[in-house]
């Protein structure tokens, strides 16, 4: 759980911060969760990590790249799981100096 409670504003900050070195692996961000929804979360970022363009690439290349990418962006992988259950889905929940991000592969 964050400090402070984290706002739209830092989220943006943050994608700004992520999204360069994602692009380079041909992946992109998308906001969601309570940040989206209520403007602010005392929890988390969540963000969705998806292709943008065309391009053939396997889940397993996909999630390889995002695991490239948290490392080059000092993101701590704290863990990564499959939410079967629930929705079918794997994250990456993460640390980036005191903001807990959770990358969502859908």
């Amino acid at each position: 759980m964050s400090a402070k409670p984290i706002t739209f504003v830092d989220a943006l900050r943050v994608a700004r911060q992520l999204e360069p070195t994602f692009n380079k692996v041909n992946l992109h961000l998308a906001l969601t969760g309570s940040v989206l929804t209520k403007s602010i979360s005392t929890k988390d970022i969540d963000f969705i990590v998806y292709r943008h363009d065309k391009t053939e690439m396997s889940e397993e290349s996909m999630l390889a790249a995002l695991e490239q990418v948290l490392i080059e962006t000092k993101c701590v992988i704290n863990n990564a799981s499959t939410d079967c259950v629930k929705r079918n889905r794997k994250v990456f929940v993460t640390q980036l100096g005191n903001l807990r991000i959770d990358f969502l592969i859908p």
